[in-house]
This record gives C-alpha cells, structure tokens and sequence, in this order.
C-alpha cells in the first residue's frame, strides 16, 4: 500500500499547484476569519478530496488501477490506498489551519488556551465537511469512474454552500465582534468540545460507511 500511496502523491504534482494555492488561500480566511465564517471554515476542506478525483482520473487515463491490481495489489489495497492518500492530504490542510491560526493567536494577543475550544470545533467542522464530500464522491468514483465522480462532487459542493451560507446567516444574526463569543444555536450548546466531539464521531461513522462503500462497489467492477 505504500507504493500506491507514494504513486499518487508523485501523480499530485501535475495537478495539486493551484489546489495548494486555493487551499492556503482558503485556509488563511478560516484562520483569521474566526467561526462565524463557517463556509471558508469547513469548504478548504474539500481540496483534499478534489485533488484525489484529478488523481485517479489521470489514473484511469494510464490503466493503472488494471495493472495495479493484476501486479501488485489487491482491490482493497488499492481502494485503501486511495482514502489513505487523502486522509494524508486532509490532515496536510489542517495543519495549514492550524499554523496560521496560531500566527493569528500570537499577532492579535489571544490566548491560546482561551482559543483552544473554538480552534477544536472549526477542525471538528472541517472533518465532517470533508467526510461528507468522500461518502459521495469515492463510492461513486470506484464504480461508475472520475467523470460521474466529479459531478457528484460539484453537486455536494452546492449543496454545502447553500447550507453554510444558510448557517451562516442564522448563526451570524446575533454574532458578536468577538470570536471567542459564538451566536445563536451554538452558543446555546452545553458545550463547544461536545458537539466537536460529537463532529468527530459522526465523521468516523461516514468515512467507514465511504470506505467500506467503495470497497464493495470497486471489488464488482470490471477493470
């Protein structure tokens, strides 16, 4: 499974340049832009996942999804090697976030202990976000090919922005100029490491749900 992994990432550097620009860009507007700009929050998430429908189309392109299979590995390696690369990625974008969350601490004098709470529920946001966007875009990839997989990606795209904008506006109706104070339903939660917890879990049940999709459908089809 390594080698599948290192193949894709040496297959990223034809395609992930401006996926890098666009995700730093992204990212630096989450750092900065604090919680209540929940969609540049949760939507760099996606790249990580856009730029594995670029590598496994070109995959696709090569034959080599056959010949990996006939040579080296099997169906679930290959399938596992897939989710591995963008988890590799996901966790690439985070730590992004995270460093250019803590240059924003440091610049504007936060605390970062005061800042950890809310730092955890944007990463929490960003790994549902993501989990969702995989659930639909991998499953359909394996079975159907790159060409359905990016038009279920551009519809889950849609989908989310609507949703966040429509979060945005609600959350956003009481917001304060602080970050630290988060409006509306959120700010009514029990607590903020709850639902980031319960983020993560939900999470964890989708990505299992897309892994084991994927393996189901791609071990049917014929290569």
């Amino acid at each position: 499974m390594k080698g599948l992994i290192v193949s894709d990432f040496l297959l990223m550097r034809r395609v992930a340049g401006i996926y890098i620009l666009i995700t730093a860009v992204f990212a630096g507007i989450a750092a900065f832009g604090g919680v209540n700009n929940i969609f540049f929050v949760v939507f760099f998430s996606y790249f990580a996942s856009a730029v594995m429908l670029s590598v496994m189309d070109l995959d696709e392109r090569a034959g080599w999804p056959r010949y990996a299979v006939a040579g080296f590995a099997s169906r679930r390696q290959y399938v596992l090697g897939k989710f591995c690369s963008a988890w590799i990625l996901q966790g690439g974008a985070a730590a992004v976030f995270l460093v250019l969350r803590l240059v924003r601490d440091l610049t504007s004098h936060i605390s970062l202990q005061s800042d950890f709470e809310t730092v955890f529920f944007m990463l929490a946001m960003m790994v549902a976000a993501n989990a969702v966007m995989m659930l639909f875009q991998f499953p359909v990839t394996f079975k159907f090919g790159s060409a359905r997989g990016r038009l279920i990606s551009i519809a889950v795209v849609v989908v989310i922005a609507v949703g966040t904008g429509v979060f945005s506006a609600i959350a956003g109706s009481g917001a304060s100029s602080s970050d630290a104070q988060l409006s509306g339903w959120v700010a009514a939660l029990p607590s903020l490491s709850v639902l980031s917890v319960l983020l993560l879990a939900a999470a964890a049940v989708l990505y299992a749900a897309a892994v084991g999709l994927s393996l189901k459908l791609f071990a049917g089809k014929e290569l």
